[in-house]
């Protein structure tokens, strides 16, 4: 059976955890912004151990999660991508701790757990940037050759003269 603990105080041990792994201020400030979303999103009096896959879910598809400034517009992918890693690693931890049975993410989730146990990388998820890249068309260059139906009609030129 798991510890009964809070959402607030398990965030509470976690960053003293990250504090006594001597992690940088940097990084635990980040990991108490993402950590912060993750409590409004599930309650500060919601018991770990009744989080559930679907839970997490919604957060990772919620709008603070995908959504930045006002008005609204897509966070970067890096960004995302973070959050979630960050909730897992919570996760993961917290499972470690007692604090819950299991590491309630959704399948597509999973995978990073897996991999992180078995010290591989997991594959990466396709990012698809909010804006395409056009490649620049190359200049003509002045002194090359004519190619395909231009170069056959220089050809024949050339030699009628």
């Amino acid at each position: 059976m798991s510890k009964t603990i809070a959402m607030k105080n398990a965030v509470e041990k976690y960053l003293a955890h990250l504090e006594d792994l001597g992690k940088s201020e940097s990084t635990r400030y980040t990991v108490t912004l993402d950590l912060r979303m993750l409590t409004a999103h599930l309650g500060e009096d919601k018991e770990l151990a009744k989080i559930l896959p679907v839970h997490v879910a919604g957060f990772f598809k919620s709008d603070p999660v995908n959504k930045i400034g006002d008005p609204a517009r897509d966070r970067r992918p890096a960004t995302v991508l973070q959050i979630k890693r960050i909730t897992r690693q919570f996760l993961v931890w917290a499972e470690e701790q007692g604090y819950m049975a299991s590491v309630p993410l959704p399948k597509e989730e999973l995978e990073h757990v897996k991999a992180a146990e078995a010290d591989e990388k997991p594959a990466k998820p396709k990012v698809t940037k909010g804006k395409k890249r056009v490649a620049k068309k190359a200049a003509p260059e002045r002194d090359a050759a004519p190619k395909g139906e231009a170069a056959e009609k220089a050809e024949a030129k050339a030699q009628a003269e």
